[in-house]
């Protein structure tokens, strides 16, 4: 008799093969059949995916909650390797992860505290030291959430004492975040998306990435009443600097008139954005849109209208990486920077109000709970 085939890929190779793959990929010594690894590594998290998704709806059935999944894709793998050289591929947490959004603070502990306290036999790794809160110490790039990473554990049933468990020892990340946090942290995949800047890996123009600093600590004071990566920054410093920030990276504008122009831009193949700085030429349209069949030729016109005009007007390309990845970049992140938007310009508004102030008391800080 044939045994059944189990629905998920099971692992294929030992710990020290994967990471001798992960060594090797993107450098001078990769081979074919690394890639062949990686993916059999990849895929065969998506069990323990599966398993977990399905713990956080459980116990989220009384709980406002956005719960969503998603597999490490390929690239994002090689990059985070190539970034951080010392990573074992094999102990990369994050390769499985699943997010829950929550509307508050409060929301988000209390959902957690019922995760620690679920009854299974998956072991979360730095608990002692509450290792990956960043809502306690944030990011010096201004992120703000809490992470858990779980080992993957179960044993086997009652009278398959030798049964195998292949997927025991991998890994899964849970990322716990408020609505605002997560405005902000989708705000800044879409401008890694739509501009040469990579902020999130505090990659490319400073101006860019210190925005998005500046923007995490006015969200962080104005609505939920902590603070993020600049502490020591008065209010009225944090405005000019947003300010600032904003009429040399032009983000919000960027954001606000893609969401205008979302249908004119060739997401197939590649589109120009063109924001000129003659005042006269925003009364109606602050943007143009020109769109190409293939990447090349909008690289090609790119490098040319950034002679001309260069110092007249701000040109972004879009449609640089996969055409499949900013489509979906477009989807599912338009409505978070549309939000974003809007909650930056309140949040102004409230850093601005002489009857908001931030709680400065040691005393008091030290009994509110982060």
């Amino acid at each position: 008799m044939t045994s059944a085939k189990r629905p998920y890929e099971e692992p294929k190779f030992s710990k020290g093969r994967v990471d001798r793959a992960g060594q090797r990929i993107g450098g001078p010594d990769e081979r074919p059949e690394d890639l062949v690894v990686l993916e059999n590594w990849r895929a065969s998290h998506a069990n323990i995916l599966n398993t977990f998704k399905t713990v956080l709806y459980n116990r989220a059935k009384d709980i406002d909650v956005q719960i969503a999944q998603r597999l490490k894709r390929r690239p994002t793998i090689i990059d985070k390797l190539t970034r951080e050289p010392e990573m074992r591929l094999s102990r990369m947490h994050d390769i499985a992860g699943c997010r829950v959004i929550f509307e508050d603070i409060d929301d988000l502990h209390y959902f957690r505290r019922l995760i620690h306290t679920a009854r299974f036999d998956h072991k979360r790794r730095g608990a002692e030291e509450d290792r990956w809160n960043y809502i306690k110490d944030p990011k010096p790039s201004g992120y703000r959430g809490i992470h858990d990473v779980y080992t993957y554990h179960v044993e086997p049933k009652k009278g398959r004492a030798g049964e195998k468990q292949p997927w025991n020892g991998l890994l899964v990340e849970i990322q716990y975040r408020t609505l605002i946090q997560h405005a902000w942290a989708t705000a800044v995949e879409l401008a890694g998306f739509v501009t040469e800047n990579d902020p999130k890996f505090d990659r490319g123009n400073p101006d860019f990435i210190d925005f998005f600093k500046v923007c995490s600590e006015i969200l962080a004071r104005s609505f939920e009443n902590s603070y993020s990566c600049l502490p020591n920054l008065k209010n009225q410093e944090l405005i000019d600097r947003f300010h600032d920030l904003e009429t040399k990276t032009h983000m919000i504008r960027l954001f606000s008139e893609m969401r205008k122009s979302e249908g004119s831009l060739n997401l197939d193949g590649a589109s120009i954005l063109i924001f000129r700085y003659e005042a006269d030429l925003f009364s109606d349209n602050q943007l143009e849109v020109r769109s190409f069949e293939t990447v090349n030729q909008a690289i090609h016109e790119y490098n040319r209208l950034e002679e001309i005009l260069s110092d007249k007007a701000d040109i972004v390309l879009v449609g640089s990486r996969s055409g499949e990845s900013i489509k979906s970049a477009y989807r599912n992140y338009f409505s978070d920077a549309q939000e974003f938007i809007s909650l930056i310009q309140d949040g102004v508004g409230i850093l601005e109000s002489s009857e908001f102030f931030v709680v400065e008391d040691d005393e008091v800080l030290e009994d509110f709970d982060l």
